[in-house]
């Protein structure tokens, strides 16, 4: 492969790797503030009664949701170390670390948002009014 296809299929590779990623934080972050808000309202209200397990599975999720945000801004860096080794070295060689980051990005997010489905499926009555409750701002 000439030099000039390289770098054109390996910009390419970036944009398509950074876009899917830009999708699932387009996503993510919503879902992460509607996490830490309806933690914030079971927290403020001690009245509600709030079971341990089901905290623990809503600051999980809250917490898959955060690294899930991070390792998209860790994959953007892995695709910038990319370019920067191919285009120099003049060899199509694009490292594993990408890929795993963007895989690591949407497991997370997805495990985040099946515990958070989970909670609202056990605990509905509590978690589904947290959430209405926090919209409508009481």
């Amino acid at each position: 492969m000439q030099e000039d296809t390289i770098k054109e299929v390996l910009f390419k590779w970036a944009d398509i790797v950074i876009g899917q990623s830009n999708d699932l934080w387009t996503i993510c972050l919503p879902f992460l503030v509607a996490c830490v808000l309806v933690l914030m309202h079971l927290h403020g209200n001690p009245g509600i009664d709030r079971p341990r397990g089901l905290m623990v599975a809503l600051w999980t999720s809250a917490i898959c949701s955060g690294l899930s945000l991070f390792l998209g801004y860790k994959l953007k860096g892995s695709v910038v170390t990319a370019l920067k080794i191919t285009v120099s070295a003049k060899q199509m060689s694009i490292p594993d670390t990408a890929g795993y980051d963007g895989l690591a990005q949407f497991v997370l997010f997805l495990l985040g948002i099946f515990i958070f489905v989970g909670a609202l499926g056990w605990k509905s009555e509590i978690v589904a009014k947290a959430l209405i409750d926090t919209v409508r701002g009481k």
